[in-house]
């Protein structure tokens, strides 16, 4: 089929389908009846209608007409709500009921005339209360006054509401009556606050709304709103008392915070608290406006010290390591360090600096690291077996004079000269044996 053919098809449609097209215009009622008659004022392009009537109506019987130019099969009516009935009820009050002219086509809503069906309400409007009594204190009520204050005692814990109703056709609504027994209203706090509601026979409500206000109150609670500490997170209930924590040794001191729930409410404890290693118990007393005290403990363990390295090892070198001392004199020859290092942190590294061509006075430094902290070992180098520097200051000069007047050690005088000393010494010795001898004969007598 070519597009001259299907073109020729579609025309031909047009021609022997019938094309319904409503006018909004063309859409209303010539007519609408209530019990026969037609309702007072009705105009077909008027839409809404109120009508009034008598409390002792039942029920009415409500008809229309269509527009009588228009063909059946173009529109139909419909209602909304309750179906228009031979015996359509009425209930006190407003009933309302729409008629709704719909398109047959497309069912689009086009027109709806809404009728509001006033029947006279015979029904009680009262929904007042005659008495009203609160933990056994009789409330004055007056009319037209639905708010009211009760002062009791301090030290109930609960009381009884008690109330009567003015009229025997109206009700309390489930919920909000009568508290008695079991049902008693529980008192927490300085205030609480309830309610008492009424519906009248009409349906009407009032809400009686009851302040019970404690005469000279104190407050009783003394519990926490929060407790928090600074080098610290845990999660705080002011319902747990007791929270056993625990901190790193790096740790040596917390800051608490405590805040009352109650503003008149006290709180005693050491803002700041140093930690010892090991087990620490820090208590927090709150005492409340009344006197009444709640006790939060703290059971904070500080871990030991544990050093970050276990042992430092120099191969040919014999030192004892100390992981807390720093600093380490080497004796050595070596030009360079052969270390061996374990550590107690598996993500601790370390570094060694200036480790080669070393001499006596070199440092090697060990720098070890992990994420919290950072330590350097130092290691001094002292080698004994270098050639020591000469001191050439005049202290250590003799003032022997050579042949030549220059200084010399004295030392070097003796060993070349001994032989010279020797003769002299010699010379001294025989010289005074002679005048030993002569002084003798000298003194002697001749027989």
């Amino acid at each position: 089929m070519n597009f001259r053919k299907i073109l020729l098809v579609i025309v031909l449609l047009f021609m022997v389908v019938p094309v319904y097209a409503v006018d909004t215009d063309e859409l209303f009622l010539e007519n609408i009846f209530i019990n026969g008659e037609v309702i007072e004022g009705f105009q077909k392009d008027k839409y809404e209608y109120e009508i009034k009537l008598d409390k002792a109506v039942e029920s009415v019987l409500i008809g229309y007409t269509p527009n009588a130019n228009e063909e059946n099969s173009k529109f139909f009516v419909s209602t909304e709500g309750e179906a228009i009935s031979s015996d359509y009820k009425l209930k006190p009050g407003e009933n309302v009921v729409k008629i709704k002219l719909r398109s047959k086509e497309d069912y689009k809503i086009e027109k709806t005339y809404t009728l509001k069906l006033i029947k006279e309400d015979t029904r009680s409007s009262d929904a007042t209360l005659s008495s009203l009594t609160v933990g056994g204190v009789e409330v004055p009520l007056k009319d037209d006054t639905f708010e009211y204050t009760v002062l009791v005692n301090n030290k109930l814990k609960s009381v009884e509401v008690a109330a009567t109703i003015r009229d025997n056709k109206a009700s309390f609504i489930q919920g909000y009556g009568e508290r008695l027994g079991n049902n008693a209203v529980a008192l927490s706090g300085e205030t609480t606050n309830i309610e008492v509601r009424v519906k009248a026979e009409n349906e009407t409500t009032k809400i009686y709304k009851i302040t019970i206000k404690k005469d000279d109150y104190k407050n009783n609670d003394a519990s926490l709103k929060s407790l928090t500490i600074k080098e610290l997170k845990f999660n705080f209930s002011k319902d747990v008392i007791t929270y056993n924590l625990e901190v790193n040794n790096e740790i040596d001191k917390i800051n608490i915070e405590a805040v009352t729930n109650d503003a008149k409410a006290k709180v005693n404890y050491n803002k700041e608290v140093t930690l010892q290693e090991g087990l620490n118990k820090v208590t927090i007393v709150v005492t409340a406006e009344d006197g009444s005290e709640r006790s939060y403990r703290l059971n904070i363990t500080r871990k030991e010290k544990v050093s970050l390295v276990e042992k430092i090892e120099i191969e040919g070198v014999d030192f004892e390591f100390d992981p807390e001392t720093l600093e380490y004199d080497i004796k050595t020859t070596s030009t360079i360090l052969n270390f061996t290092v374990s550590l107690n942190d598996k993500e601790a590294t370390y570094e060694i600096l200036d480790n080669e061509d070393l001499k006596n006075g070199s440092t090697v430094s060990l720098v070890i690291k992990n994420k919290d902290s950072e330590l350097t070992y130092k290691f001094n180098i002292i080698n004994d077996e270098e050639e020591p520097e000469i001191d050439n200051t005049i202290d250590n000069i003799d003032d022997s004079i050579d042949e030549e007047n220059n200084n010399i050690p004295k030392e070097n005088f003796l060993k070349k000269n001994e032989m010279l000393i020797g003769l002299l010494t010699l010379g001294v010795g025989i010289l005074s044996m002679l005048f030993a001898v002569l002084t003798k004969f000298k003194n002697s007598k001749i027989m």
